[in-house]
């Protein structure tokens, strides 16, 4: 059964545009699953972690038959594919791609390797601004909130966050 799922997508190491796009391409080619929206890409300092390196980020709507879990195996395997080193367990570091499930469907699911909706989307802008732009009237399952009515409750709100022209 078709469902959607919202992704989010960062780097910050090599040509962070075109990884961006590259890793979009190959999700659109996963099986029985489609890009559907893509938001503008966004320029963001990097949050939790010490680097020169600024983030590049957006959001893409996607239809997939593929269960969540099968669905981040793929994103992980496009993630290898794309460069991306194992994550690691005690800090941020730079990458050359990232791409996070931050909804499927209205689901919520607590596993080990898998938790949706994403734990931390709500206190970060770089997920928040871009989400909102292509989804602005999802309805987060657990806080029951609007990506808009989550990022006005940031103490940060939009700072860090600028438009990127690719």
């Amino acid at each position: 059964m078709k469902e959607t799922a919202y992704l989010s997508l960062g780097s910050n190491s090599g040509d962070r545009a075109q990884a961006i796009h590259n890793a979009l391409d190959a999700v659109n080619a996963l099986p029985s699953t489609a890009v559907t929206r893509i938001s503008d890409v966004y320029e963001t300092t990097p949050l939790d972690m010490e680097s020169p390196n600024k983030f590049l980020n957006a959001a893409a709507e996607i239809v997939t038959d593929l269960e969540p879990a099968a669905l981040l195996g793929e994103l992980e395997t496009i993630e290898k594919r794309l460069g991306r080193r194992e994550k690691s367990t005690t800090k941020y570091v730079d990458r050359p791609i990232d791409i996070d499930i931050l909804y499927y469907g209205s689901h919520t699911i607590t596993e080990r390797r898998l938790i949706i909706p994403h734990p931390r989307l709500h206190e970060r802008s770089f997920v928040l601004i871009p989400l909102n732009q292509i989804a602005p009237f999802h309805i987060d399952p657990v806080r029951r909130q609007t990506p808009a009515q989550m990022l006005e409750r940031l103490a940060q709100g939009m700072a860090g966050v600028t438009h990127y022209e690719v």
